[in-house]
């Protein structure tokens, strides 16, 4: 990008003052506060991160050119990219760079999954390993595609290796590759609608024995024992069900996991569904 370029979007006129104020409301009352590209124009989201950087999460549509995000990125706000948006290894590397210089992080959601070969606009699963090892977050579901296990293992490891994780969305029921995965370091959320028999609760007490990072979304009635035993051994348990007698000890128990806070980049922009 020439200087040229740059001095223009510097330069460019920003929306109503009454933009500013309205976003830097909302991050005051509350954070962090995720925002698209694409709702306020680039100065307005630069002057709100001068003041609440850490508190920000920007959700990449491709809007922003990569000055933008390489300066936004240095103000400390999150970044949510993915597939979709950003396809290009070594400017996805300088917005991480970008946002460890900060201390904040990169986080991309792999939409198309783990793929093969070098498809038109995708990134091949080894320069996916390769931005693991430098640090990026990676997210990938099983929601559209079924994925390979042993890559999101390999994923994983790269992760780990660049001081990362990655955060892996379950739908279904339960795949044996979890355990091994669990014990790779990454992150796993899914729903208790994969648990469906007392042997789909015995294998996921054996993913609990693997690894810590596991969240529960809880939408139907599993036995109490079964979810204080998970609550203890540290998993994260999202409730989902209706509204339940005050002061019971399900209520109880459900006031407990809802104090207990994710880690912001264990999820991707919102840990209230899976992706």
């Amino acid at each position: 990008m020439t200087s040229g370029k740059n001095e223009k979007m510097e330069n460019a006129a920003p929306e109503r003052p009454e933009k500013i104020f309205q976003l830097l409301d909302r991050v005051r009352k509350g954070g962090p506060v995720n925002i698209r590209d694409d709702q306020y124009d680039y100065l307005t989201i630069r002057d709100a991160a001068r003041s609440y950087g850490r508190r920000i999460g920007l959700i990449d549509i491709g809007r922003f050119s990569l000055f933008q995000m390489e300066s936004l990125a240095k103000a400390g706000i999150a970044i949510y990219s993915s597939d979709e948006a950003r396809a290009d290894i070594e400017e996805l590397d300088s917005v991480r760079k970008a946002c460890a210089k900060a201390g904040s992080f990169l986080a991309y959601f792999l939409n198309s999954g783990l793929t093969d070969g070098n498809p038109p606009g995708k990134i091949p699963f080894p320069s996916l390993k390769e931005l693991a090892e430098r640090g990026v977050y990676m997210h990938v579901s099983n929601r559209q595609k079924k994925q390979d296990g042993i890559r999101l293992e390999e994923l994983s490891r790269s992760c780990c290796k660049g001081g990362s994780w990655l955060v892996y969305y379950h739908h279904g029921l339960l795949d044996s590759f979890l355990a091994d995965l669990a014990a790779s370091g990454a992150w796993i959320h899914l729903s208790d609608q994969g648990l469906a028999t007392e042997e789909d609760l015995l294998f996921f007490r054996k993913l609990a024995d693997h690894g810590k990072r596991l969240v529960l979304f809880v939408e139907k009635t599993l036995p109490l024992s079964f979810l204080r035993d998970m609550y203890r051994a540290g998993i994260f348990l999202f409730f989902k069900t209706p509204p339940i007698e005050p002061g019971s000890p399900r209520d109880i128990l459900e006031k407990k996991a809802g104090r207990k806070k994710l880690k912001v980049n264990a999820y991707y922009i919102s840990n209230a569904f899976l992706p």
